[in-house]
This record gives C-alpha cells, structure tokens and sequence, in this order.
C-alpha cells in the first residue's frame, strides 16, 4: 500500500472514521465511499456514476487527492501515530543538527530544539516515534502547526490538554479538517448559471421596455 495510505489521520479505516476521514476535505459524500483507500483509487468517471455532481466537485476531489499523494498534507496529515481519529502532539527538545564545528559551548553540551512531533498517546520520549535504523534527527513537525512562546502548540482544531500548558495537545478527524478553500460560485455554479442568465436576460428586457 502506497505511503500517503499508511500515514497520518488518512490511513485505513472503515465505517464511522472513514465518514468523518471523506467529510474532513470539505465535501459532502461520505455515503459514496466504502472506505478512504476507494477514495484514492476512483477515477472522475467513476466518481460520476457515484452520483458526485456537479463536475466542480469530482474536479475538486481529484485535486485534493493529488495534493495529498504529493505529501501536502492539511493540518495533521502527516501523523503516523492515530488512534480513533485522534492524534496526539507534544514539544520535546532534541539535539539540533548543526553545519559547522565552531561552537562556544563544550563538546559534551548538545545544541538543542524544540520541535513539535506526534507520539502515541501516553508516550513522551521522542524515540517512541522513530523507526529502526533513525535517529531524532529525522524527526518532523507535525504539518500544520505552530510553536507559539517557545512551548505552546497552535493551529486549526488543536486542542491543548489539560494540564500541560499548552505543550501537548490533540488533534481530531473532524468535518471540514483538510477542506481547500474554493472560489465561490458565480450565477448559481454550473448547473444553475444558463437558467439565472437567461431569467436575468428576461428581466432586464423586460425593466428595458419600461
């Protein structure tokens, strides 16, 4: 299974959380797939006889899903560790990769940053997010995020937790998550713009006449 299936708030699912996962891009279809993997799969003419219309919202799923197999996540996309829709962040420090050996400070003293990573629920050491053969260097921001004051974690649908000062927080699958923003519909969108031109039409030949 490709990569972008695996990972993050997106990976496989069914029932309830493949509704919310579908309903988390901003459209309203979720009846219309049986799981997030068939979302990924459906081509725009299968997504018609699916019943998505108009052709601006199969247009927009295409390239949402595109988006996301090219690793722009929305918010949380790229988190590995999600249990019931839910994802857990929190601030740890780690080494800091440097690009130079002159440093004031003594060798055995690491230069550090903080950096706001997902881990399961419950865990705080930053190793419990690393494969085997990785090190914290290769530990990533959870996309999306923001470190506000040095300790804080900021962004759309963050919810701090309880008692951490800002420094852990959860993230949710949840309607409208991952939506794009789309521009808004011109006479009516597709299907209603000739009829609302044409009674327009009417309208100001009729008001012309007098």
């Amino acid at each position: 299974m490709d990569t972008y299936m695996r990972t993050g708030i997106g990976a496989e699912g069914s029932g309830k959380l493949v509704a919310l996962r579908v309903s988390s891009i901003g459209v309203n279809y979720t009846a219309k797939f049986s799981s997030w993997e068939e979302l990924f799969n459906l081509s725009s003419r299968q997504l018609r006889e699916r019943g998505i219309e108009p052709a601006r919202d199969r247009r927009y799923l295409l390239r949402w899903r595109e988006k996301y197999r090219k690793g722009e996540f929305g918010i949380g996309g790229d988190m590995r560790f999600v249990e019931d829709g839910v994802g857990t962040m929190r601030v740890v420090e780690v080494p800091k990769r440097t690009t130079t050996t002159t440093t004031t400070l003594p060798l055995t003293t690491p230069l550090m940053t903080r950096l706001i990573i997902n881990l399961p629920a419950g865990e705080t050491e930053p190793t419990k997010a690393l494969d085997e053969g990785q090190s914290t260097f290769d530990l990533r921001k959870v996309a999306g995020v923001r470190l506000a004051n040095g300790h804080m974690i900021e962004g759309p649908y963050v919810q701090p937790t309880k008692g951490s000062n800002g420094s852990v927080a959860t993230l949710k699958v949840q309607e409208g998550l991952w939506e794009h923003r789309r521009g808004h519909k011109v006479d009516g969108g597709e299907r209603r713009k000739a009829e609302v031109r044409f009674k327009r039409g009417v309208e100001q030949r009729r008001k012309a006449r007098g």
